[in-house]
């Protein structure tokens, strides 16, 4: 789906949509007897009321930001990297049984976190690796392998932290990410984590890899269309393995700022983790567009924030308010499919211009206006990038040749058979 996000009917259906949705669930708090302001207060306001809650927003924040954009550099090119939640758990848990072993040697030099940090880094890419390599030479479609990833890492997981060898073990408090801007970093007692500065680098530095027109414009090809990629002698291979594995040590970084920035011993769940599917939503909400991932992850934080640190807990009825903002979740991943019919119905688009003219009293006339709508209506084929695969140096192709010649030869050919 194509999508103009330029638009101000993009920004303005999302918001008349955020509205109405609002305006629902306050009706049905307040039908279930619970203060529809002080839930709505918890999710806008509460963040920014003292720096223990700005703290946990930027932290929430950070780990979305990273699993967003994850999901986003697969899902664009048609790569559905299901499996974000078990690379989280994966990389946490290698870089937790590496921290611990060197805990028990006795390091404690605060450079040893950057060693960390790659370790968990290259454990997501090699989870990535293990996706691509099953998909590009084993034909398994990743779907299946990432959701068992899942399910695996899972296991592994609970497996560990039930091991006598890892129930009471712990890395060094030295080890954590937390900072502070007046008492120095690596302080126990410290609200901030560092995750978001290093969240907002590899967030960029992601962008600029992804800037590169060759490397986007092979992935484009070959998951817009398979045939003229193959035509074009694109091999996707490389591209697939680059992808899965930037992705998994995206997604692996995000596990340890979940698990391990401000801890120094590996939680224990009751689950898979969302953050996952939270993931995929997030790139949604935007068409997977890269740049426009952070605001996407600002609006989830401010909704799932109250989840994570049990922000409800004083209203009547939380948990009601905790199915309200997961049905709030799934909705807002469908607010897309909302803006795309909008921009790309000819039937809705026709109304509105005639809606407009009638509201704004526009006296120009409305039939050349309607018949550029017509010309871009959508077809249901599939989408075909218009490739020459050899064009000369005129920028015409053989055929264009060929037939241009014909049409010199003609005049010839009927005067030879006047003669005749």
């Amino acid at each position: 789906m194509n999508i103009s996000f330029n638009k101000l009917s993009f920004w303005l259906i999302n918001l008349v949509l955020t509205v109405l949705m609002l305006l629902v669930i306050s009706l049905i708090l307040l039908a279930a007897k619970t203060n529809p302001l002080t839930f709505l207060d918890i999710i806008f306001i509460e963040p920014w009321k003292n720096l223990s809650y700005f703290s946990g927003f930027l932290h929430i924040f950070s780990i979305l930001l990273l699993i967003g954009l994850a999901a986003a550099i697969t899902f664009k090119y048609k790569i559905y990297n299901f499996g974000i939640a078990g690379q989280m758990l994966f990389s946490a848990l290698v870089t937790f049984i590496v921290g611990t072993a060197i805990s028990d040697a006795g390091g404690t030099n605060r450079v040893i976190v950057i060693f960390l940090l790659l370790i968990t880094i290259l454990a997501g890419a090699f989870s990535g690796f293990l996706i691509a390599i099953l998909k590009n030479y084993f034909k398994i479609n990743e779907i299946i392998s990432t959701v068992l990833f899942n399910f695996i890492a899972w296991q592994g997981y609970k497996g560990v932290l039930a091991s006598p060898s890892y129930q009471n073990k712990a890395i060094a408090q030295i080890f954590s990410l937390r900072f502070s801007l007046t008492s120095g970093p690596f302080n126990n007692s410290n609200l901030f984590s560092a995750g978001i500065i290093l969240a907002i680098a590899i967030f960029l530095i992601t962008i600029f890899f992804f800037s590169n027109r060759i490397f986007d414009f092979k992935l484009t090809v070959f998951s817009k269309n398979q045939s003229v990629a193959k035509q074009a002698r694109i091999n996707p291979n490389p591209e697939n393995l680059k992808i899965l594995i930037i992705a998994g040590a995206i997604a692996g970084f995000a596990g340890y700022l979940l698990f391990l920035a401000t801890n120094n011993h590996l939680p224990e769940i009751s689950g898979i983790p969302q953050y996952g599917f939270y993931g995929v939503v997030i790139g949604a909400l935007v068409f997977y567009q890269l740049l426009l991932i952070p605001i996407s992850t600002f609006i989830f934080t401010l909704f799932i924030r109250p989840i994570e640190f049990d922000g409800f807990i004083y209203l009547s009825n939380p948990g009601l308010a905790v199915i309200i903002v997961g049905v709030a979740i799934y909705l807002m991943g469908i607010f897309p499919l909302f803006c795309y019919l909008w921009q790309a119905s000819p039937k809705i688009q026709e109304n509105w211009l005639k809606f407009k003219r009638k509201l704004f009293k526009l006296a120009t006339p409305i039939e050349a206006e309607l018949n550029q709508i017509k010309k871009t209506k959508p077809t249901r084929s599939l989408e075909r990038l218009q490739i020459d695969l050899e064009p000369d140096k005129q920028g015409d192709s053989n055929k264009q040749k060929l037939a241009k010649k014909a049409k010199k030869d003609l005049p010839k050919k009927q005067d030879q058979q006047d003669k005749d």
